[in-house]
């Protein structure tokens, strides 16, 4: 059965279950799909069978599929073999390595057909991008936006000590998974780098060639001025995401135009960008834009002062954004039931993360 042609309009038709946000630059997107074929729902892939089409990647697109044997579900994600861009390798390869965090989706399989390479992984929910769009004035909730920039770090310092960067940290990069100790995954490795020297254990120097990566609206100086990024990128990027979660957009226009971005994220002060978030984040963008580019940010300070924004705040009643919304509104933007789940030692201890014992946070 020949596949379907996927086209940016077929792709935007499915994005309220996408896993990933629509990129910022619709014509190209619309330019490299037009090689995209769309695997036909019922088609078998090993052991899998493909259910929908749910979202698209960089360099792949992403699909449910139901495990032929166990009837479990799962997202696979796809890269064709002929695919200019490549990074399922790769991500391949880091999801298998950091198995042991319950910060990540779980890997369940990869493998290659006869067009495509392929990673199967935990099916989840939307992403904090989705779940944004989805609320009436297209932003988080005091709460949702203060406890979930807490989750970030948290995935965001782990994956640092397993010694990797992110390099394309942004809010269509954290999925939901509704369970209360652990609501966000990160996902989407194809970009991601080893910053330590596997041989010495020491922080990488830079390269002079290092060229740029990452996403316009959410990239640091440093990747604009394809110099080479580091955990300090990481954290900016994740500040960046932080004003569009809480106003609905970033201060500045995105790749729509790419000079007016970078000259505005120049020349805006810290306390510019912090006019509308918690006074501690003042404190917390001065910390990372002061770090050099082998230091460690000193997350547990990050994590103490959203903490105090949180106490601050003295909120009545703790629900995430999603839980308010009907079932209707949750099938719109999810493969998956959001109802949250209480954890369950026995059910999530093989993978709770007991090395991550630095500064948590109080709102779990």
């Amino acid at each position: 059965m020949p596949f379907k042609k996927l086209t940016y309009r077929s792709i935007q038709k499915v994005s309220i279950h996408n896993l990933t946000e629509i990129p910022e630059n619709n014509q190209q997107q619309q330019e490299s799909d037009s090689s995209r074929e769309e695997i036909p729902a019922g088609t078998r892939v090993d052991r899998y069978i493909v259910v929908e089409l749910i979202g698209e990647g960089g360099y792949g697109d992403i699909y449910e599929v139901k495990d032929s044997e166990t009837g479990n579900k799962y997202a696979m994600k796809i890269e064709y073999l002929d695919a200019e861009k490549r990074g399922l390798q790769l991500e391949t390869k880091i999801l298998k390595s950091i198995q042991s965090s319950n910060l990540f989706p779980s890997f369940i399989a990869s493998g290659t057909s006869e067009n495509f390479k392929y990673i199967v992984m935990e099916l989840m929910g939307p992403s904090l991008s989705l779940l944004r769009r989805e609320m009436p004035d297209g932003k988080l909730s005091k709460f949702s936006l203060l406890s979930f920039s807490a989750h970030m770090i948290r995935c965001i310092r782990k994956l640092h000590k397993f010694g990797y960067i992110h390099r394309d940290i942004k809010p269509g990069n954290f999925l939901i998974r509704p369970n209360r100790n652990s609501p966000l995954c990160l996902i989407d490795f194809g970009l991601s780098r080893r910053y330590i020297d596997k041989k010495t254990g020491l922080h990488k120097p830079p390269r002079e060639d290092a060229g740029y990566t990452g996403t316009v609206r959410y990239a640091s100086l440093h990747a604009h001025d394809e110099t080479e990024l580091s955990r300090r990128d990481d954290l900016i990027s994740w500040f960046y995401s932080l004003l569009e979660l809480n106003e609905s957009k970033c201060p500045w226009p995105g790749s729509v135009n790419k000079e007016l971005t970078i000259k505005m994220k120049r020349e805006m002060t810290t306390e510019q960008l912090c006019q509308n978030l918690p006074k501690e984040f003042l404190q917390i963008i001065n910390h990372i834009y002061a770090l050099e580019y082998a230091d460690e940010p000193d997350y547990d300070l990050i994590l103490k002062l959203i903490d105090q924004a949180i106490k601050n705040e003295h909120f009545k009643e703790k629900k995430y954004d999603f839980e308010y919304l009907s079932d209707d509104e949750i099938h719109e933007i999810s493969s998956i039931s959001l109802k949250m789940e209480e954890p369950q030692e026995e059910l999530y201890a093989s993978k709770v993360d007991q090395s991550d014992t630095g500064y948590c946070c109080t709102i779990c």
